[in-house]
This record gives structure tokens, sequence and C-alpha cells, in this order.
């Protein structure tokens, strides 16, 4: 009778598994060691990075040990070349007039613009790969690659670069990048009236496609324009658009 009774206790199917309690404990540990790692890595990278040793000005600061400008300097510099910005729509026509022909610079990294770009831009990356030059180069490439951000630096062949892809000074140039920028450094809001923005906001809105038209009037490009709200606005308005892996 005793062999014909089910068997007492839970069955083996139902009996936990000391291997899937030891998964879970090892997946956590790597997962906290990751991350902790990721943390040492960057304080390790601010404590070795270099830190430029900024020089006086009346109200801006320049980067000394990169020879290039920062954004209150560069701000300023378009402004008073009364550099202009045009809408995607407008970009269009200058890229399709009968005559003179303006050229359209995508100046994102490069797997951005291969991604998808306007049709008949010219990709000249502004920045491009981070190329480790010492230890504390290596720890930002770790510490970058584990938070799945990509790592660039200032593409220092920027204006030879332009001149390989068939920038001529003469040339009618409108630059682009992803979200635009802007001069425009005064406060709107609806029922009041335009007031200039203080603090940083001064000085407009930071954006690549900005410094690369400064970068390229200081080489002597002064038939320079801007897209104003970038490629963001190009794509969303539905101008025609292209991939490097369709072409």
């Amino acid at each position: 009778v005793a062999a014909d009774l089910p068997a007492m206790g839970p069955s083996a199917d139902t009996q936990p598994t000391q291997s899937s309690g030891l998964l879970n404990v090892r997946t956590v540990g790597w997962s906290s060691i990751v991350a902790g790692m990721t943390l040492v890595l960057s304080a390790i990278y601010k404590m070795l990075a270099p830190r430029p040793q900024p020089k006086p000005y009346d109200h801006f600061v320049c980067c000394a040990t990169s020879g290039r400008s920062e954004w209150p300097q560069i701000s300023e510099s378009l402004r008073a070349a009364n550099l202009k910005s045009v809408s995607g729509q407008e970009a269009l026509k200058m890229m399709n007039a009968p005559f003179g022909k303006a050229k359209l610079v995508d100046i994102r990294v490069a797997n951005a613009y291969d991604g998808k770009h306007a049709a008949g831009s010219i990709s000249v990356p502004l920045y491009r790969e981070l190329e480790p030059k010492n230890i504390a180069d290596n720890i930002k490439l770790l510490a970058l690659a584990s938070l799945q951000v990509e790592a660039t630096e200032f593409n220092e062949d920027f204006i030879a670069d332009c001149q390989k892809a068939g920038l001529n000074k003469g040339d009618k140039i409108i630059v682009c990048c992803t979200l635009g920028g802007t001069l425009d450094n005064m406060l709107r809001a609806p029922g009041m009236e335009a007031r200039p923005a203080t603090g940083a906001r001064k000085w407009g809105q930071e954006s690549r496609s900005l410094k690369a038209c400064y970068e390229l009037r200081q080489a002597g490009y002064k038939n320079v324009v801007h897209l104003d709200g970038g490629l963001n606005q190009w794509f969303y308005d539905g101008l025609p658009a292209a991939s490097s892996f369709e072409e």
C-alpha cells in the first residue's frame, strides 16, 4: 500500500533549483561590478585629463591648450559678421539655383551622415572618433564605451578636409548639424515683450554647425550661412533625404 501512495513533499518539477538562484546572483553581481568600474574610470579620467589653463579676456575665455576659441568668442564673432541663418526650404532653393549653386555641408560625425543625411549634402566632420594619445584618453574611451556613448574629438584637419571635399573660398556654403543652434539671445513668451537673455543664454544656443561656420570664416570662407533648426527640422519638414547605405 505504501508503495502505491504518492511521494510526500514537492515533486521534482516544483523543487527550486540552486542553479537559477546562482544565475540571478551572478547577473546582479556583474551589473554591480560594471557600474562600479564605470564610476571608478570616470573619476580617474577626471583626475588625469589635461585641464586647459584659461587666459582672461574682457568677457570670454579662450582655451589655451587647444588653440580653439570657446563659445562666447564664437558667438560674438559670428554676430559681428552678421552670420545669416536660412530655413530648409531656403537652403534647398539655394542648392538648386540655376547659377552659383550653394553647397550644403554636413559637419556631423561620419556614421551619423552615413545613416541619414540631406540629399545632395557633403560630409566634412567637425569632430571625429577619438584617437587615444595618452592614458587619460584610454580611460575616457573605456568609461564612455561602458555608457554606450561615442567618444569624439575636434577634427584638426577640418579646413583641409573641406578643401579635399571641393569647397572653394568663393563657394556659397550652408553648414548644418543635428540641432542647428542659434545666435538669437532674446527671450520671448506669449503676451510678453522680448527681452535680452542673461547668463549663458546671452550667447545664444551653442551648436557644432555654428562652430564650423566660425572655423570656416576664420579660414577665409566668407560666403557662409547656417541651417536654421538643423537636420532635425529638415527631416521633420520632409525635405529630400538619403542614406549612404542606399546610394
